[in-house]
């Protein structure tokens, strides 16, 4: 009988040592006080470190559409490049590369803008660019600012903007007496800022097209002599020579520009 007893001691034993071994190996991923606090100071730790470095790099060469020279240009890796581009000649890249950017803080510096330009209802009337219902919708909704909001932020702060897309410039010259700054449409969704060169800007204007109003670049036909409208379509690279190899008819050339538009 005692040595039954025993042996079954013997099994109990074994038992219990394999239970409590399972209950040690299971110590780490169990919701202990300890095991909670450790897995919180990681998790502070972990995102700590993905914002030691917030900003990406968004500096990149860009190949204009241009006969002009290749130049670095700076194009904000946000979804809205204008608006950043905007910030940058505002504030300068400095701040803008030490600010800690999300949709947060994108959103309330739009916010603070409508509430400048509501102030600022006289100007935007001067300059006709766009609705304050249009500029407020688009700050306050849109993922990404178009060129007619871009507009009148620069305009509220006195900022003169040399806008180029493809091989055609628009000018909003605010206060002659500041700098110029370069603005380059690179394609539907990306700007880049080209800085105020004035060496730059007159390389541009001997060589690309210049638009009055970028809602209607063109004019009535009757407003051009053929060969103003042959001379705008050899500075956007448009044929004008025909294929019995003659200079195209005013109607043809006008063609020509009305597609490009």
């Amino acid at each position: 009988m005692s040595s039954s007893i025993s042996i079954s001691n013997n099994i109990v034993n074994s038992k219990e040592n394999n239970y409590n071994h399972v209950l040690n190996n299971l110590q780490d991923y169990m919701l202990t006080e300890e095991n909670i606090i450790k897995t919180m100071d990681q998790t502070i730790s972990n995102n700590s470190n993905k914002n030691s470095n917030p900003n990406p790099v968004s500096k990149k060469l860009v190949n204009h559409d241009t006969s002009c020279k290749k130049e670095k240009i700076l194009i904000p890796n946000r979804d809205d490049s204008l608006f950043w581009c905007f910030y940058v000649i505002k504030n300068g890249y400095d701040k803008y590369e030490i600010l800690d950017i999300n949709i947060v803080v994108e959103k309330k510096l739009k916010i603070e803008y409508i509430e400048k330009l509501r102030k600022e209802k006289a100007l935007l009337k001067t300059f006709k660019i766009a609705s304050l219902t249009h500029i407020e919708n688009q700050l306050a909704n849109e993922k990404s600012i178009d060129i007619k909001t871009f507009f009148p932020l620069c305009a509220i702060e006195k900022i003169n903007i040399f806008y180029l897309h493809k091989r055609f410039y628009y000018e909003n010259i605010i206060d002659p007496n500041n700098d110029i700054h370069i603005i380059n449409k690179l394609n539907k969704y990306k700007y880049g800022y080209e800085g105020i060169s004035i060496e730059k800007r007159e390389e541009y204007v001997s060589t690309l097209l210049k638009v009055n109003s970028l809602d209607k670049p063109l004019k009535a036909i009757s407003f051009y002599k053929v060969n103003e409208l042959e001379n705008m379509c050899q500075k956007l690279a448009l044929e004008t020579i025909n294929g019995d190899n003659k200079t195209m008819s005013k109607k043809e050339l006008y063609e020509k520009l009305v597609l490009y538009f």
